[in-house]
């Protein structure tokens, strides 16, 4: 199956601290809500309610303010998840790194739940594969102007190609997750070093399919 079942408690899930304990409902659920577009802590905390069972009868305005009050206050979710990089806060709002954005890969089911959000992929992804090309180990030795140009080709001919991208964005989970499963401490991780470990596979991926 090309996601695992959300609502099954997979070892990726049960690996990373931030999705164990109470905290683990709010946590997922501001990764997912900023996968679709950078937001607001009302946006969130209006994603999150929506997302949620809230028990009938309650004013849904102040459920949502409760709710604003447990992921903005001091050393609580947004504070937690931006410490550890998987956010981090630009012009008043929200947004995934790209340590987030793989984390957050890993916790959607179905290709149908990913597509929406293609587009940020495509601009996030994308934009940083020939930087990650150039600090790759194996693409320095044989780097030279007609292996460059070679990349720049494939790169050009998969532009837009939306199978390309999903099995890009396939790609980014199954490697997050394997690196989960052999015991990497993402939490610890800065999203420069978490990207150099998915950079390289990444690039080592994309040689042999693309251009060797």
């Amino acid at each position: 199956m090309y996601y695992e079942d959300y609502g099954k408690k997979s070892n990726t899930v049960k690996a990373l601290d931030i999705f164990l304990g109470k905290k683990q409902t709010y946590n997922r659920l501001i990764l997912k809500s900023l996968v679709f577009s950078p937001k607001t802590v009302m946006q969130i905390a209006e994603y999150i309610y929506h997302n949620t069972k809230q028990k009938a009868g309650h004013n849904p305005v102040n459920v949502k303010r409760r709710i604003f009050s447990v992921i903005d206050r001091p050393k609580s979710r947004l504070w937690e998840l931006s410490t550890k990089g998987y956010i981090e806060k630009r012009e008043a709002k929200w947004q995934l790194t790209f340590k987030g954005f793989c984390v957050a890969l890993t916790l959607f089911k179905s290709v149908d739940e990913v597509k929406p959000f293609l587009e940020v992929f495509n601009q996030m992804v994308k934009s940083q594969l020939l930087r990650m090309f150039d600090k790759h180990p194996l693409y320095a030795l044989i780097k030279s102007e007609h292996v460059d140009e070679r990349v720049k080709e494939s790169l050009k001919r998969i532009e837009g190609d939306s199978r390309f991208s999903e099995l890009l964005l396939f790609k980014l989970k199954e490697y997050t997750e394997r690196l989960i499963k052999e015991g990497v401490d993402l939490d610890v991780l800065s999203v420069e070093e978490f990207t150099g470990l998915i950079g390289g596979k990444l690039v080592s991926w994309f040689l042999e399919a693309y251009v060797s």
